[in-house]
């Protein structure tokens, strides 16, 4: 029997808008959209024999769900089998890209935050073709699986144990919980810490409290009672995973780790400094080398008479950032060496603040867009033929945004977060604000409008709205770095 099927994760602009960094946000879109291209492509694709029709077959980006088409006589075995094969790919690259960073087992519970995470809907309907239309169909698919993603599983963690008093306590009586109790998230809020960095403090608390209390950050700052519960965090491990005092879940540190020496997204300040680092290339450079313990002194003795230099060797901060383009992060915290401070303030001031200035050079755009009305619009397709056509150009349209990006024009003044059928975030430079929306309307313009007058001369198309011909919705927010 042939079946119209489709598969979702619902839940997911919360699990990608939970973010510190750009990066983080960035890791979260590329990690679902590998996870779908996972579930379509090489499982219901490659495994079942399935027909993509949304999103197009040969899409690089996917959303959060996709639409096929599928002959079988078991559609829920196999919708239970694509779910189980997705559930058990997610945590297999989860525990790879955390064990690249972490040598060491992982944390108890870390398991079961991973297997926790994806809530994974799916819903199919038998279609032949002959007894009822393609839109017919596909109307009810939709409210199927509508009705589906209302109701949500819930699991309880129950993998930690703690002492319920002072009495158990003293007695190592430990007794298991159900849920998590502790320090949540740095990032989500919502989950236990599993990876933690100690601070300079705790170190000393912990040096002071020794003989008292061996484990002051465990119990004080975690509010955890088993140890193996966290892993810290060893000085091998590089600042971009987690920063002094960051506490991550399991899920947040995978979004830091996932293909981590592939995914090199810039920092907010980076976004704001990208016309200004374009006119000025050496300059920026010249600027970078204060973080270079080799090239720190070469540097100053070219630009400075009468040069005394201190020493320089203990906790130099080889770790460049682009916000220290800014001199209110010039600061003792952020440089433990004073010589390496006091240098790079006196360098900041002479040579980079009559670049940037005050308050120029500050601000960066997000643009989230969003065709209008475009789930209503696809709903009022009358085949499949129809619908495949629509995620063809949406598949090719989605790829040429991808390309308004610095990665692939150093003109370009923007990093595209996200660019999926008729979605797109992106981060944008705002000497190319104007630029880059123009462009994309463009696109949209260019490359649904030919679609849209074809479907709409079509006979019979059964509804009066001119089809696919809806807006671009442009959201546009300017942030201060």
């Amino acid at each position: 029997m042939k079946h119209l099927f489709i598969f979702t994760i619902p839940s997911v602009q919360e699990f990608i808008s939970q973010a510190r960094k750009t990066q983080d946000l960035y890791a979260g879109s590329k990690l679902l959209s590998d996870l779908m291209s996972y579930a379509a492509k090489d499982i219901f694709v490659g495994e079942f024999n399935g027909k993509l029709i949304f999103p197009d077959k040969d899409a690089e980006t996917f959303t959060n769900r996709f639409l096929g088409k599928i002959e079988t006589d078991t559609p829920k075995k196999i919708g239970a089998e694509i779910e189980e094969k997705l559930k058990k790919y997610f945590f297999d690259i989860a525990t790879e890209a955390v064990k690249k960073i972490i040598k060491k087992k992982l944390p108890k519970g870390f398991d079961e935050q991973i297997n926790n995470l994806l809530d994974i809907k799916w819903a199919f309907v038998e279609w032949d073709g002959k007894n009822e239309t393609y839109s017919q169909a596909y109307d009810k698919l939709e409210r199927i699986i509508g009705a589906v993603k209302n109701v949500r599983d819930f699991e309880q963690l129950e993998y930690q144990k703690v002492y319920l008093n002072e009495e158990d306590k003293r007695a190592k009586k430990l007794t298991s919980i159900i849920g998590e109790r502790g320090r949540k998230c740095s990032v989500d809020g919502v989950r236990n810490v599993k990876f933690y960095r100690k601070t300079d403090d705790d170190l000393e608390r912990e040096k002071k409290e020794e003989k008292k209390d061996r484990l002051y950050t465990l119990e004080k700052k975690l509010f955890l009672d088993v140890e193996e519960e966290v892993f810290f965090i060893t000085e091998d491990i590089p600042l971009k995973y987690i920063d002094y005092g960051e506490g991550l879940s399991a899920v947040s540190f995978v979004k830091r780790t996932y293909k981590a020496n592939d995914i090199d997204f810039p920092s907010t300040a980076k976004i704001a400094l990208m016309k200004l680092e374009k006119d000025n290339p050496n300059e920026f450079d010249k600027y970078q080398k204060l973080f270079n313990k080799n090239d720190f002194p070469t540097l100053l003795i070219t630009h400075y008479d009468k040069l005394e230099l201190k020493k320089i060797d203990k906790d130099f901060n080889d770790t460049f950032d682009y916000h220290y383009f800014y001199k209110e992060n010039l600061t003792e915290k952020e440089f433990l060496n004073k010589e390496q401070l006091k240098w790079v303030k006196k360098w900041n001031k002479k040579f980079i603040k009559p670049l940037i200035g005050e308050n120029k050079n500050r601000y960066y755009a997000i643009i989230a867009a969003d065709g209008d009305s475009m789930g209503e619009q696809l709903s009022n397709v009358k085949s499949l033929e129809e619908h495949r056509k629509i995620s063809e150009v949406l598949s090719e349209f989605s790829e040429k945004v991808r390309k308004l990006d610095y990665i692939n024009d150093n003109n370009k003044l923007a990093r595209v977060v996200y660019s999926g059928g008729d979605d797109i975030l992106a981060f944008v430079n705002l000497d190319y604000l104007f630029d880059f929306l123009r462009e994309v309307r463009g696109l949209y313009e260019s490359l649904l409008r030919p679609v849209a007058e074809e479907l709409n001369n079509t006979e019979d198309r059964g509804f009066n709205s001119q089809f696919l011909q809806g807006q671009l919705l442009l959201i546009i927010k300017l942030r201060l770095v």
